[in-house]
């Protein structure tokens, strides 16, 4: 197996995970979050995520528009054509609503194609280009995909779980 497809099993792996985790919700679920003073729902996680890994994917790997903008997902959604939830304070990301989430699970699935599309044509010496991720500075294109996707994409999976369980949903691992 090759390191490019090792990373392809990875996004392949959470890309479900991701998928199983929006079932059983809907609008409202998506959007709750629990009465705890630093809080964040589903939908922010989800949203902060996935505008992730399409930044990266796209726009800094790439230097192509996010599929955000291209496909007007910001004007869909009624929110910010840029941010992604990084530095926003508080009370912003916990007022954030995403509606509705039929719209939410379409972004997704253009977003992970685009990745697959990018992934299938990295082999080992593009995976060690060296790139920018600001505000970080410049790493391996292979970093960038591990810490700033893949491992990233993890843990805020890990909050949709943690909700999904406050809910009575269960695990979308089905553990």
């Amino acid at each position: 197996m090759t390191l490019t497809e090792y990373i392809q099993r990875q996004f392949d792996a959470q890309h479900r995970l991701w998928d199983a985790s929006l079932e059983g919700l809907t609008d409202e679920t998506f959007n709750w979050r629990p009465n705890e003073e630093r809080s964040l729902s589903a939908a922010f996680s989800a949203w902060h995520y996935t505008r992730t890994e399409d930044n990266i994917i796209n726009f800094v790997l790439q230097r192509k528009p996010t599929v955000w903008i291209e496909k007007g997902y910001d004007a869909k959604f009624g929110l910010d054509a840029k941010a992604q939830g990084t530095g926003m304070p508080l009370a912003d990301a916990q007022a954030q609503q995403i509606v509705p989430l039929a719209d939410w699970k379409a972004y997704n699935q253009d977003v992970w194609a685009k990745t697959r599309e990018f992934i299938g044509t990295l082999d080992d010496e593009a995976l060690q280009a060296k790139t920018l991720v600001k505000p970080l500075g410049e790493m391996t294109v292979l970093d960038a995909i591990s810490n700033m996707c893949v491992s990233h994409g993890f843990r805020h999976l890990g909050e949709v779980e943690y909700i999904r369980g406050l809910l009575g949903l269960g695990s979308a691992a089905g553990i």
